[in-house]
């Protein structure tokens, strides 16, 4: 079960493109949280479990996604989550995290240095010393089985900015790629 909560362009070359390829293999089949790719910055289902007016706005219902989720969780065998911006998404992390400990691997997948964003970065307003989403991220990272980061770099660190494995030693690194299905392959 993959599950976005980032912004497009992310969701798709770090979680789609992957659940794409390895749909490919025999024996496997994927689920995917609903991926809205135009001008969404954070995931639906993360909006509309922490606001009842969004959800009402967008035609979601708060216990169909929990249902929805249970269901996913219940029948994978491998679970891979972005991180988590909001309390409630959070929350439901941590439920199949105490859930599944010792049953099925939840995975964190990290395409960002989350600590010590620049603070000219826009990525600073949600991502600052002290902010909840630096809190969620750090929490998630600690607590998930393992984890899938984009470089080497933000796995190790480089001797000023420090790398996940501050937060967790489990850690495997699957570079970003070109899908070749959509770029020049030249």
């Amino acid at each position: 079960f993959f599950n976005h909560t980032c912004n497009a362009g992310v969701a798709y070359y770090r979680m789609f493109n992957y659940a794409t390829y390895i749909s490919k293999e025999k024996n496997v089949s994927l689920a995917a949280s609903q991926f809205q790719p135009l001008n969404q910055q954070v995931a639906d289902w993360e909006l509309a479990l922490e606001n009842e007016q969004y959800a009402k706005a967008h035609n979601m219902s708060k216990d169909k996604i929990l249902d929805d989720f249970d269901m996913l969780m219940d029948i994978c065998d491998i679970a891979v989550w972005q991180v988590c911006h909001t309390a409630m998404s959070f929350a439901l992390f941590n439920l199949y995290i105490d859930k599944y400990k010792g049953k099925k691997p939840i995975l964190m997948e990290v395409d960002d240095h989350l600590f010590g964003v620049n603070p000219e970065n826009v990525g600073f307003s949600s991502y600052h010393p002290n902010s909840n989403n630096e809190f969620y991220a750090e929490m998630q990272l600690r607590n998930s089985n393992y984890v899938i980061a984009s470089t080497d770099w933000l796995r190790d660190g480089d001797g000023v900015n420090e790398g996940l494995l501050k937060y967790n030693t489990h850690i495997e690194v699957i570079k970003n790629a070109i899908d070749f299905n959509i770029w020049d392959k030249y």
